[in-house]
């Protein structure tokens, strides 16, 4: 075993885990920080793979992760101006045949049928319900909201299901909650929902359109933001070098309960804490140990509590949050067209009878004219049981059908972000099922309170913007304060 000694370990090399590090070494360019992380890249939730086209003698940047940042996330885009990096509007093209049906779901250049009457009456309604709901929540504070604890017994499928009477309206709603969350409306408890909303800067800024979460991409990708990060951190002058491992999975952490033991309880003088990591490409001959001070762990929650052994355990009710988060399910598609494709008006049908994928962007891929689509919650988990090949078919075939077209793909990326991606846990992020011991109401605060030399980072960490990179990037913020005030 290799046994390492440092001030800080950070566990994980996602936004939270890389913004923790680089703040903390510009508060104290002494402070000695290993990271380690179970991926052989850095970013997280956030991936940019380079695609070759077969046409082409070079291969272009596609997300297939993250990739989204919206004018309230200030910190994320300070980063990236920090970082140099270039901001590119995200395009919502007119659809071809105009049309006045609701559009709560972003499916670019495609005509919805219009909603009947008192549907689009209840969906009008619903969303004024839902405004002044977001209105009464301080996402700092969820537990008091008006009947919290009964409100976090019911499912967002049970609200919708009392206010909405039309069949079309209720089936509207629930797409556009799925979209938001990636799990059935019937996983996702309602006061959850309302702190997911409210969390994420209200109703408007959470929707897809030039003023929501969607208004601006990375140029050469999101993954670029992680990349670069870590490039700073690794040549910062003055500033002690960071060590990064790679490929590390962490196992056992264990603290001492309190310094008189350290040596007894540790194994080591002077550390309090001892962390133990295991390589993903074969536990058995390779592992290292890191004797520390403090530890971040900048995992997702999901991750944290399921896959992590803590000595002592942790308490009760960040086992219990552990327990009733869910992981959301997405996929991530990504179709490339020779240039020169027109999309066009094809077959006229409702969201829930398109197919698979049910949020579509406009992009482009080098010159490329490109449609990046969103499979989630109970869609995700159907397309899940497809091999390969008929998934590329299922998505193929549904874009002919939408938008008229009889051109093959030059390019097909699937990115698969449910449950089996390991080491993030589902994504966008954990959700809180309905439960009738009202966990979510009652534990909120658990999330991100340390546990003796333990702190805790990541999106689902952040009472601001949960579920985003601007609450990665927060979070990340937060435990280094933590950490450097304690130290």
């Amino acid at each position: 075993m290799d046994v390492k000694e440092c001030d800080i370990v950070i566990i994980g090399c996602g936004i939270a885990g890389l913004s923790a590090g680089l703040r903390l070494l510009e508060l104290d360019p002494s402070c000695r920080i290993g990271f380690i992380e179970a991926r052989n890249r850095v970013g997280g939730r956030t991936e940019t793979q380079n695609i070759g086209i077969s046409s082409e003698s070079t291969a272009f940047p596609v997300d297939v992760g993250g990739q989204w940042l919206g004018p309230m996330h200030k910190e994320m885009l300070s980063l990236v101006a920090w970082l140099g990096v270039e901001l590119l509007e995200q395009e919502y093209p007119d659809a071809p045949i105009p049309t006045t049906a609701s559009r709560l779901v972003e499916c670019a250049y495609y005509s919805f049928p219009s909603l009947p009457p008192e549907a689009e009456d209840d969906v009008q309604q619903f969303n004024v319900f839902l405004r002044d709901s977001v209105e009464k929540m301080d996402p700092t504070r969820p537990f008091q909201y008006p009947e919290a604890k009964r409100l976090d017994a019911l499912s967002a499928a049970e609200v919708v299901d009392a206010f909405i009477s039309s069949v079309h309206g209720r089936e509207e709603i629930y797409f556009y909650l799925q979209s938001i969350l990636a799990v059935s409306p019937s996983s996702c408890s309602w006061l959850f929902f309302l702190f997911y909303v409210s969390s994420g800067g209200g109703v408007e800024a959470l929707g897809d359109g030039e003023q929501g979460a969607q208004k601006y991409k990375i140029k050469g990708g999101a993954g670029r933001i992680s990349q670069l990060v870590l490039e700073k951190l690794s040549s910062m002058k003055d500033v002690q070098t960071p060590l990064f491992h790679f490929r590390y999975a962490v196992r056992l952490i264990e603290q001492s309960v309190d310094d008189s033991s350290a040596s007894d309880r540790v194994g080591h003088n002077d550390y309090q804490v001892a962390v133990t990591a295991v390589s993903t490409l074969d536990e058995n001959t390779h592992q290292i140990q890191y004797f520390t001070r403090r530890v971040i762990v900048a995992v997702p929650f999901t991750i944290c509590t399921r896959e992590l052994t803590f000595s002592p355990p942790l308490p009760e009710c960040k086992i219990a949050l552990g327990r009733k988060i869910r992981p959301g399910g997405v996929f991530k598609v990504v179709v490339c067209y020779p240039q020169g494709t027109v999309f066009g008006f094809g077959i006229c049908r409702a969201l829930k009878d398109l197919g698979f994928v049910h949020n579509i962007f406009a992009s482009n891929v080098g010159n490329y004219p490109s449609l990046v689509g969103l499979i989630t919650g109970p869609a995700a988990e159907g397309f899940k049981k497809l091999d390969d090949s008929a998934k590329k078919t299922a998505v193929i075939s549904q874009y002919a059908s939408m938008y008229s077209l009889e051109v093959r793909p030059v390019a097909c990326v699937i990115r698969d972000w449910t449950n089996s991606e390991k080491y993030s846990g589902g994504c966008f992020a954990g959700v809180f099922p309905p439960t009738s011991d009202a966990t979510f109401a009652s534990n909120f605060k658990a999330l991100k309170t340390p546990f003796g030399r333990i702190h805790f980072a990541g999106t689902e960490t952040s009472e601001h913007f949960y579920g985003y990179m601007e609450g990665a990037r927060l979070s990340g913020l937060r435990t280094a304060a933590e950490v450097n005030q304690a130290l």
